[in-house]
């Protein structure tokens, strides 16, 4: 999806979602924005309004 919406070049890499984070800072760990996939028509529905709501494009 980062492809899809030219936002490659704001990461160093990829790499899958972990299934158990493991941190001595557990704070860090948790996602201030969390969204229920079953609830969504679609994987591309979902990452549109995360960026819409997430991303600031004027800085780009």
């Amino acid at each position: 999806m980062a492809a899809i919406h030219h936002l490659t070049e704001l990461f160093e890499g990829f790499t899958a979602k972990p299934d158990i984070i493991v941190d001595d800072l557990p704070s860090t760990c948790i996602a201030p924005f969390v969204y229920d996939v079953q609830k969504v028509e679609s994987w591309a529905t979902l990452t549109d309004t995360i960026i819409e709501r997430h991303v600031d494009r004027s800085v780009a």
